[in-house]
């Protein structure tokens, strides 16, 4: 069934009408009123009734208006959803992150994308970067934020922030004994005893 019939149809019915559907539709009245008659003939019954002084919906034609609605309503909303998929605009994202992440900077990228993408369905992990790489080369992620990894030629990877380490030192410690803060390179903690928060890196 072509389309432009339904859409004919529609205009007819909601204005019932049909010198005000054919200005409705930029066509004159004629063709319109061939076209509403080779769609009755093509599903064999009568959608309208038509008199001098008036055109209104059969029962047929009343039920068959709601159904071309919903017909011509989900074409137009599957090309939009097709559209968008091929521009990225909608579909599924998985997103890993460290939990140390978890704060501000996740906060605002996902704000950030939200906005701009609100159609597309996103999944949050949360991961140690080593979990991460594994499931970037599994494929049950699209995209992590972890920490600095060795590079790989299966995986593109960007900087988005960097960040400072701070060491946090007991007051008897020769190295927290200045009143000014001190730049302690990693080597000279070599050695020394570390808490680390669970799942941190």
């Amino acid at each position: 069934m072509d389309l432009k019939k339904l859409r004919y149809f529609i205009a007819v019915a909601e204005e019932l009408h049909f010198n005000r559907a054919a200005k409705k539709l930029n066509i004159t009245q004629p063709p319109l009123s061939q076209q509403i008659q080779s769609l009755e003939e093509e599903l064999g019954v009568k959608l309208l009734e038509r008199t001098k002084r008036q055109v209104r919906l059969t029962s047929a034609g009343t039920i068959f208006l709601e159904e071309s609605r919903n017909i011509v309503s989900q074409l137009e909303q599957s090309i939009k959803l097709t559209q968008h998929a091929s521009q990225g605009k909608v579909g599924l994202l998985s997103i890993a992150f460290v939990d140390s992440a978890l704060g501000g900077m996740m906060v605002n990228v996902l704000k950030v994308f939200r906005e701009r993408f609100p159609d597309v369905q996103l999944t949050l992990f949360e991961m140690t970067s080593a979990q991460q790489l594994k499931a970037l080369y599994d494929g049950k992620i699209h995209v992590g934020f972890l920490r600095l990894v060795d590079p790989s030629k299966h995986i593109t990877s960007r900087l988005y922030t960097n960040e400072s380490l701070v060491a946090v030192l007991p007051e008897n410690h020769p190295l927290a004994k200045s009143d000014k803060q001190t730049c302690v390179k990693a080597i000279i903690l070599t050695g020394l005893a570390w808490i680390k928060l669970r799942n941190a890196i």
